[in-house]
C-alpha cells in the first residue's frame, strides 16, 4: 500500500510514529499550504538525527540549528559577513591573482624551445581555477598551483569530502530507535565520530593556520587580515575577537564546513568517489 492510498483511506492529515519519531503526512494542499504558512516556523526546524549531533557539532551549525535567535545570527552573519556583494567585491583580487596564475601556468606548459605543439586541458585549468578561488575565499589557501607549501593535502581533504558526503545522506534506524545504541549498533556511532575526529582535525588545522596569521607582526600580513583580502575564516575571527561567547571555534568550522565540503564534492566527484 501506497502512502497516497493510505491517505485516501484514512484521511489528509495523518499523525504517525516511525519509531520514536512523529511524522506528519499531508496530502491535502490547503493543509499543506497551512502548514508552510501560518506554521510554517514550527516546520521549518529540521528533526534531530545522528549525522547532525556528530558530524555537525551537536547539531550547532546553520543547516541543523532549530529555529531561534541563534539560528537568525548564523543566518545574517552568512547572509551579510560572507556572502554579500560587498564580501564578493572587497575578494575580487583574489579572483585576479589566481586567473593571472593560471595564464602563467598555461604560458609554460605551452612553451617549448623546440616549438613544439602540446595538448593543454583547458577544462581541468578552469576547474582547478574555480576550486583555488573558493578555497582561497573560504580560507586563504590554494589547492592547486605552483605553491603547494601551503595546501592542505588533497588526498586526505577528498577522503574526507567523500565519506562526510556520503554519511551525510544516510537515515540509519538509530535516528528512529536511539535505544539500540546500547545493543549491538554501537559500530554506526564509532564510525561517524571518527569521521568527525579526522574533518574537525582538518578544519581546526584550517582556524589554527588563520589565527597564526592574525597574531603575527609582520605588516603585510596585518594589511592582509584587516584589509581586502580577508579570507571567510578571518571574518569569522574577527567576530570571535569581539564577541568569543557567541564565536567557539566550533561555530566558525561549523559555518565554513558546508559551503567548503560541498564545493570540493562539486568541483571533484572523479577524485572524492
Amino acid at each position: 500500500m501506497t502512502w497516497s492510498q493510505v491517505s485516501r483511506k484514512y484521511g489528509p492529515v495523518l499523525y504517525l510514529w516511525f519509531g520514536s519519531r512523529p511524522v506528519l503526512l499531508v496530502s491535502s494542499p490547503s493543509a499543506a499550504e497551512e502548514c508552510f504558512t501560518k506554521n510554517d516556523i514550527i516546520f521549518a526546524n529540521r528533526p534531530t538525527m545522528l549525522v547532525g549531533e556528530l558530524l555537525n557539532y551537536n547539531s550547532s551549525t546553520l543547516a541543523w540549528l532549530p529555529y531561534g535567535y541563534h539560528w537568525r545570527n548564523l543566518r545574517r552573519i552568512a547572509t551579510i559577513e560572507l556572502l554579500s556583494s560587498k564580501t564578493v567585491r572587497m575578494l575580487s583580487p583574489i579572483r585576479v591573482d589566481e586567473v593571472r596564475s593560471l595564464i602563467q601556468r598555461l604560458f609554460f606548459q605551452v612553451s617549448d624551445e623546440n616549438n613544439l605543439e602540446r595538448i593543454v586541458d583547458i577544462k581541468s585549468a578552469l576547474v582547478e581555477l574555480a576550486f583555488n578561488v573558493m578555497t582561497r575565499m573560504i580560507c586563504a589557501k590554494t589547492y592547486y598551483g605552483e605553491s603547494m607549501e601551503n595546501a592542505v593535502d588533497l588526498k586526505i581533504f577528498g577522503g574526507v569530502v567523500a565519506e562526510i558526503s556520503n554519511e551525510a545522506r544516510k537515515s540509519t534506524i538509530l535516528d528512529f530507535m536511539p535505544f539500540l545504541r546500547f545493543f549491538g549498533y554501537r559500530k554506526v556511532v564509532k564510525k561517524l565520530v571518527e569521521l568527525n575526529e579526522k574533518r574537525d582535525k582538518l578544519l581546526q588545522k584550517l582556524v589554527e593556520d588563520n589565527r597564526r596569521i592574525r597574531s603575527d607582526d609582520d605588516p603585510a600580513l596585518t594589511d592582509r587580515v584587516q584589509g581586502r583580502n580577508r579570507s571567510m575564516i578571518q571574518v569569522l575571527m574577527q567576530l570571535q575577537a569581539s564577541e568569543p561567547e557567541n564565536y567557539p571555534d566550533e561555530i566558525i568550522k561549523g559555518l565554513i564546513m558546508v559551503r567548503h565540503l560541498k564545493t570540493a564534492y562539486h568541483f571533484f566527484p572523479h577524485i572524492l568517489l
